[in-house]
């Protein structure tokens, strides 16, 4: 890496959300990279939050993070009979507290909660979790990967006068912070561990109905279900960006997006990518 290149990755700051609505998809013909990769067997750290969401990460939360990362690594090694292992620390909150990614160089993907978006970190003020990244040091480059853990719902409040004269009817709109529900919020870890990963968003293109399995959509249903399924397009992404050998086979380069094309190989129809 060059210095120019060191100095765009040490100012850069990637943030990539979670919109809290639903977008349709008409169909996928490609799917984005973080163009970043981690050298060896990423160090997972897990880091207890304050003490208001103290009492659900000990709960759920930290389970579903540890199992997210199992997922990923046992369907990854699965899939490819590479290495793809990731070891799990664990921070409690007074360790951490009021200190950066770079007073953790064991760690290379940080996963951190927070309550309800509040702008801070990211630009989207609507996102349900975001990815980011400092790849500018040799010795120590990181993902970290925020979840929130509560989103706003919106309520129309309707007041009525009846009998009253020159009175107009209102309607205003209530905004509630609501707990995301346990689908949503493993759906939010495995997503931007993905990111954390090196994975990007998969892209619709909205004139073909060609839609792959994927947990890589940039939207999802934050009070509704999402699926949990790490597609074939997320496995494959990971074997073209570190190799089929998993971490220890690392290609050094990957492009910004792989585009998917459906080729027909005189038995079916199968899956061709292209940079």
């Amino acid at each position: 890496m060059d210095t120019v290149e060191k100095a765009v990755w040490l100012i850069l700051v990637i943030s990539l959300g979670l919109f809290g609505g639903i977008i349709s998809a008409f169909g996928e013909d490609r799917i984005e990279t973080m163009r970043v990769f981690h050298k060896d067997n990423p160090n997972v750290c897990i880091f207890e939050p304050s003490s208001e969401l103290q009492e659900r990460f000990h709960d759920s939360l930290f389970r579903y993070s540890v199992e997210s990362v199992l997922i990923w690594q046992n369907e990854m090694n699965e899939y490819s009979n590479g290495d793809w292992t990731m070891p799990i620390f664990y921070y409690e909150y007074g360790e951490h507290v009021d200190k950066f990614p770079e007073d953790f160089p064991l760690c290379n993907i940080l996963i951190v909660f927070e309550g309800l978006n509040d702008g801070t970190g990211i630009v989207n003020s609507t996102a349900l979790g975001y990815a980011h990244f400092d790849f500018s040091h040799s010795n120590h480059q990181w993902a970290m990967v925020v979840v929130y853990t509560k989103a706003l719902v919106e309520t129309p409040v309707v007041s009525v006068c009846i009998g009253c004269d020159n009175v107009p009817n209102k309607i205003d709109i209530k905004q509630e912070a609501r707990d995301l529900p346990e689908n949503s919020i493993r759906y939010i870890i495995m997503h931007e561990f993905g990111h954390a990963l090196g994975i990007g968003h998969y892209v619709d293109d909205r004139t073909k109905f060609n839609n792959h399995v994927s947990l890589m959509y940039p939207s999802m249903s934050p009070f509704g279900e999402n699926d949990l399924t790490i597609g074939f397009v997320d496995k494959e992404v990971l074997v073209k960006i570190y190799s089929i050998d998993g971490f220890k086979g690392i290609y050094g380069h990957t492009p910004d997006r792989y585009i998917i094309k459906e080729k027909y190989d005189g038995t079916g129809f199968r899956l061709g990518w292209d940079t």
